[in-house]
Order: structure tokens, then sequence, then C-alpha cells
């Protein structure tokens, strides 16, 4: 390999030596095929891995709608028209404060069907709830609960005695047919139970330990009809009992489709690891990188121009990668009849985005440890173990040392790819990326301070 350095003396400004290190990065044939080869290889390995993805296990899926949960215990009958639903929350679980006990009208029984719930959680007061989001809240001190339906328009009411009501507030619900379910539902978010194991894990809901009880339960449509019966067994007496599982909104144990599809891009970091590792080993052990001192005495703002070129040469690749992994991926498994939410939504585009700007900084720090870790196999293995090792244990570890691990280390940077806030996510997605961003400025800082001490 033969180069000269394309920029005259008494002209190292940054620019030009930007310049001049694309230049050179980009006339190097071997180096732009192994970035090409880098995207191709984390697309080629999304489309597996959505090839190979099967929807989950009955109990992992009840109602799992991408970062929702709709899998609440619910008793139900089927009321025609608009009408009224009423009860007072005599107890549920008071130790699980995720857990919520309230009324319930909705489209159907099924996963994903339009409704709006009034919920009681310990502590707090009644929230009225429509399609997951949190609409408005009333008062902790109350426990009787109304829903009154007028043909789309829900209104929520909360009372303390049962004799005077105060309204919480009116949603409306695109969907509702003239026949509606409406009863009663509880919800235990803290009996799921996680198996973690490598590569992988195991989420299975289990009833929780205290159920929910209700009395003077009333559903009241305003036209004459016969109710029919609820949709399971009750017992005889003035109190319904209702035993609480799964979750109604937002989920801590939903799957991250997103995340899933784009975490494929660690085999292009091994790739592009590999490329900025021995890119500064060839030209320093080749002579061209002296070469180089000596048409550009300044060390540090060369180096600093090496490591932006490389790092633009990896963000176009790694976002090559991560737009296609993601399309191709996701079509494949939307195919299997799996829920993954488009490209477009802001998450998902920022984790898209974001796994560029991680291929980017990871091979920055990559060539950053190669400047003075001068034995190639010893550099790329420290990056590599540093970044990708704790993303992969992690799932064999307890959630807390996993977490501890992914917040202090390198690989920090994979939150970035998050698009679901879960029970094991440990650091938001800028953050992580941060201290990915922090370990990748000190080991060029390291790595320019060590080369300057070199002699020419």
């Amino acid at each position: 390999m033969s180069y000269s350095s394309s920029v005259p003396r008494g002209r190292d400004g940054f620019p030009q030596l930007f310049r001049a290190e694309w230049t050179k990065l980009r006339s190097v044939p071997a180096w732009v095929a192994t970035i090409a080869a880098a995207s191709v290889l984390t697309i080629g390995t999304a489309a597996l891995v959505a090839a190979a993805s099967t929807p989950d296990a009955p109990a992992r899926t009840a109602g799992s709608l991408g970062q929702y949960a709709d899998s609440a215990s619910f008793l139900h009958r089927t009321m025609t028209g608009n009408g009224t639903v009423v009860a007072r929350v005599v107890s549920q679980d008071e130790q699980d404060t995720a857990a919520g006990a309230g009324l319930m009208i909705r489209a159907s029984a099924d996963a994903g069907a339009p409704y709006a719930a009034l919920i009681a959680a310990p502590g707090q007061g009644p929230r009225l709830v429509t399609d997951f989001a949190t609409e408005a809240t009333g008062s902790p001190a109350a426990r009787w609960l109304r829903l009154t339906r007028t043909d789309a328009l829900i209104t929520g009411y909360q009372s303390e005695d049962g004799a005077t009501w105060t309204q919480i507030g009116v949603v409306t619900v695109h969907g509702l047919g003239e026949r509606v379910e409406t009863g009663l539902f509880a919800t235990a978010p803290g009996s799921v139970v996680v198996s973690r194991g490598l590569g992988g894990e195991s989420i299975e809901e289990k009833p929780g330990p205290v159920p929910a009880v209700f009395d003077n339960v009333a559903v009241t449509p305003v036209q004459a009809q016969t109710l029919p019966p609820w949709s399971q067994p009750v017992a005889d007496g003035p109190a319904l009992t209702v035993r609480a599982s799964g979750e109604l909104g937002a989920s801590r144990y939903a799957g991250d489709a997103a995340r899933d599809l784009l975490s494929s891009i660690m085999i292009g970091l091994v790739v592009l690891v590999a490329l900025a590792v021995f890119t500064f080993s060839a030209e320093a052990r080749g002579g061209l990188l002296r070469t180089t001192f000596i048409a550009v005495p300044r060390r540090g703002p060369l180096l600093a121009a090496k490591a932006a070129a490389l790092g633009t040469a990896a963000f176009a690749g790694g976002l090559v990668a991560a737009l296609g992994a993601y399309l191709v991926g996701a079509n494949v498994v939307r195919g299997k009849g799996i829920f993954v939410p488009s490209l477009g939504e802001p998450a998902v585009l920022r984790a898209a985005l974001g796994s560029s700007l991680l291929a980017a900084l990871t091979a920055v720090f990559g060539l950053g440890v190669a400047m003075f870790v001068r034995r190639r196999s010893i550099a790329i293995g420290a990056v590599l173990v540093l970044v990708l090792l704790p993303r992969i244990i992690g799932t064999t570890l307890p959630v807390s040392t996993a977490q501890w691990l992914e917040r202090i280390t390198p690989s920090a940077g994979f939150a970035i790819q998050e698009t679901v806030q879960r029970y094991d996510s440990a650091i938001a997605p800028w953050a992580g990326l941060g201290v990915l961003a922090l370990y990748a400025a000190a080991a060029l800082g390291v790595g320019i301070w060590w080369v300057r001490r070199q002699p020419a």
C-alpha cells in the first residue's frame, strides 16, 4: 500500500487534516469493503434473527401489545347500548403498589380492544384510563367508583360514601359498538415470574396473592334488557371477588422488538473494532504514520482528525446497517404476526439513529485503545470485552448486577437501542450513549498522549 500525505506543509488545520484522513480512508479498497461488510453482516444477522423468531408463549403474549399489556383479570358481562357500572372497592393487595382494581367498559374481551377504565391503586386516587393513557386522577380517599357510557363518551366518577359523586373526567373511546363488555378487573404486575438465562428470558404471569374484593356492584343499562351472566361463576352474596393477575397499561415486562432487531449491530461492531485497530496498526508498523508526522508535526490534531474520519465512516456504515436491519427484520417478523412498531415512531427512530452513533463511538474507542495497546489481538479483545461482554452475559446474572455492569462499562451505549422502559433497564438511552462517549474520549485522549510521547 502506498500513500502520500495530501496535506501541504503549513496547512495542518483540522479541516485540512480531516479531509486528508477521509481521503486516505476512502482510497484503501479493503477498508471501504470492511465497512460495507459490517453493514451487510448486521442486516443479514437481523434477517436470521427475525426468521428464527416465534410468537411468545401465551403466558407472555396474553394481551401483549408492544410496550403495553392488556392482560388484567376481567370479570364482565355484556351490556347493550348506554348504561352505568358502579362498585365499591372493599379490599385489594396493599403491598403491591403497582396493583390495581376497578371498573372497565370495553368493546370486547379481546386483548387490545378499545376501552376505558377507572383504576384504584393502593395509596393513590382513582385514575381514568383509556387505551393505556391516564386522562384524569381523583382523590385517594374515594373507594366508590362509577363509569357511565353515553355512546362514545365514558365518564368516570368517584365517591367516598356512595351518595355524593364527583366527576373525575370524560374520555372518548373510539371503536365501541352497540354491545360492550362491562365489569370489574384487577391487576397484579408484581406477581410476574422472570427466569433469565444466556440469550433470553422467560416471563410468566401468576395470580397475585391477594384478590380484589368489590361490593355494591351494579350494571344498569339505560334501555331495558336482561343482562347475561358474568363471564365467570361468582359466589352468592353481596361481594364479588376478582383474582388479580396481569397488567393494564405500560408493561415493565414487555418485549422490545425494536431493540431485538437493532441488537444485530453487535456483529458489525466486531468488524468495526477490528478495522479501527488494524488501520492504525498498519500505518504504525508500515512507516506511513511516521512519514505523516514528518509532514504534519502536530500529532494531536492529526490523530483527532483520524478519529473523526473513522467515526464518520463508521456512522455512515452504522446508519445503513441499522436502517437496513430494522426494515428487513421488521418485515419478516410482522409476517409471523408479531408486533413491531413503525420505524417512524420517535423512540424507534432514535434507537436506529442512535445505533449509528453507537457504531461510530465504538470505532473511535477501538482506535484510541490501539494507539497505546500495540498488540492487535489484545487491543481488539479488550475493546470487545468491555463493549459486548456485559451485554451478552447480562441475562445470566442477577438483575442488579447486570444493571450495574451496563451502567459503568462502555456497554451502556446499547441503552440507546431501547424503546421500552423495562424492569431490567439499566440507564436512560442518551445517558448510556454518553457513558460510551466518555470511554471513547478517554481512550482517544490517552492514545494521543501516548503517541505524542513516542520518538519521531
